[in-house]
Parts: structure tokens; sequence; C-alpha cells
């Protein structure tokens, strides 16, 4: 999870330089948001026998050394699930990201060594579809 600071200035001249925030004698007061990131669905498709094979090769490597987990969980970016369907040459995985730029530094790596076709939606948990039926419901009546 990521925090950005809102700032509601008292007193100017408080200045935020990326993350430092730098005080110049004047009071601010200073609160924290939370960023939640957006789940994805991402179904991978392997295009030949050939290419899934070199791909679970690297696979296998990454989870017994350790790597996988260091890819699949970085600043801005958590793999929730992935479960795959060998006899078919598809994965299916379910993860939050803050955007683009975490999607393609996950997955771009995978999709130019082996080709993988990767469809990205993104998607809402069951408690999103309540919340966001019961005001549409709400603004409809």
């Amino acid at each position: 999870m990521f925090f950005f600071p809102y700032v509601s200035f008292l007193r100017h001249n408080l200045f935020i330089d990326q993350y430092r925030i730098i005080y110049c004698g004047f009071l601010a007061k200073i609160s924290f948001y939370q960023i939640l990131m957006q789940l994805y669905l991402v179904d991978c498709q392997f295009p030949n026998i050939e290419n899934q094979l070199a791909a679970y090769k690297q696979f296998v490597e990454f989870w017994e050394n350790g790597e996988m987990s260091k890819q699949d969980k970085f600043d801005g970016f958590e793999m929730l699930f992935r479960v795959h369907a060998p006899g078919e040459g598809r994965v299916v995985i379910l993860c939050n990201a803050n955007g683009d730029k975490e999607l393609f530094s996950h997955f771009a790596p995978w999709r130019a060594q082996f080709g993988i076709d990767m469809e990205i939606t993104p998607v809402i948990s069951c408690q999103n579809v309540v919340d966001y039926h019961k005001d549409l419901f709400e603004k409809m009546s």
C-alpha cells in the first residue's frame, strides 16, 4: 500500500520535495491518505508448446531460488494468485497494481522472452459490486 501526503496549509511556505517535507517556519496540517491499488485479472496464453516449456523451465528455477516471490510483490504490485492450466497452455492471474507501469514491470519480461499473449482486465471485488450497485439502485429509485 502507498500513502501520499495531503497538506492543508494553515500558513504557507511548506514545500514537498518527492517524499521529504521541507518546513519553513510555518504551521501545516499533514494527513496521509491511502492509495488503493486496482485489481486486475490477467489471462495468459502461450503461443506454442516450445515457448510454454521454456517459460516453465524459467518459472521452476525462479520458484525454487526465491526470485518469483520477489517478482510477485514489489512497490505498487502484488500477485494475489496464479493458477495454471498447462494442458491448455494457459495461466490465469489475479493481482493488484497501481497502474500500467507496475503491470508492465511484472509482465513485459515474460511477454518479451516467451511471446505469451496477455489479456489484462481491471476487475472489482464482490464488496465493490455490492457497494456500487447499492449506490446505483438508490439513484434509480
